[in-house]
């Protein structure tokens, strides 16, 4: 496919304030339209994240310092991660959380900086040449994985699901529902027994809570393209 317009961040720093600075001003920019595929080349160490300088950016710290940025271009924040051990970071994502990217291209393990220069070169050559992401794709090796929300989300959701729809996790599935509505409406009178039955109504509806939750991972898509077989069959055993 043609990637959209979008403005290249090449991000490589040498200490940690600038590198947290540059994505508050990232933050402006994306508040004027613009869509950015953020390029980091930093050490990557499986458990402790990027290393900035003598420091270390956790991954779940890299997360939130992205996922201001995917929400104002409504998941439209590319990121690649030229750094040993990318991939950790979106083992840590929830599906009940707004996805922090569209897309992320990061490697699996540990890599040599010569096969990451290497692959980068050719990535980015095809992809200025030709403007079509798929052939740019085909440049990275098996060292690489690549991350799109929409397919994270249409593998985990079963799985999500199956788990938190019982018991305590339901519990405070259905709170948070009333939680979220409340707040969408910001009025104290809203009757609270009403609220309840409706999170309960949701809960016991695979269907729905699976578009409710597509809505909030993918920034507001859910098409019915999204509702796999697997759903339908799981709502059907549960009533």
């Amino acid at each position: 496919s043609t990637v959209p317009e979008r403005s290249g961040v090449a991000l490589s720093f040498c200490r940690r304030p600038s590198f947290i600075a540059t994505f508050e001003g990232l933050t402006h920019r994306c508040q004027n339209g613009t869509q950015p595929l953020i390029h980091i080349e930093a050490h990557g160490d499986k458990t402790k994240g990027l290393k900035i300088g003598g420091e270390y950016l956790a991954w779940s710290e890299l997360i939130k310092l992205v996922t201001p940025l995917n929400v104002l271009t409504e998941n439209n924040c590319g990121l690649i991660l030229a750094s040993c051990f990318g991939v950790e970071i979106f083992k840590l994502l929830p599906i009940n959380k707004p996805c922090p990217f569209n897309f992320i291209i990061a490697p699996s393990a540990e890599v040599k900086a010569g096969e990451i220069r290497d692959e980068m070169t050719s990535f980015y050559k095809e992809l200025m040449s030709s403007g079509n992401f798929n052939l740019a794709l085909a440049h990275i090796g098996q060292s690489f994985v690549f991350f799109e929300s929409r397919g994270y989300f249409l593998d985990n959701a079963f799985k999500y699901f199956n788990n938190q729809l019982a018991g305590r996790p339901a519990k405070a599935l259905k709170e948070k529902l009333i939680t979220d509505v409340r707040r969408s409406f910001q009025k104290a009178e809203i009757d609270i027994k009403l609220l309840r039955e409706e999170a309960r109504r949701i809960i016991f509806d695979p269907e729905e809570i699976y578009t409710l939750h597509a809505k909030t991972f993918l920034h507001g898509e859910c098409s019915g393209q999204l509702i796999p077989d697997s759903i339908i069959s799981f709502s059907s055993a549960t009533t």
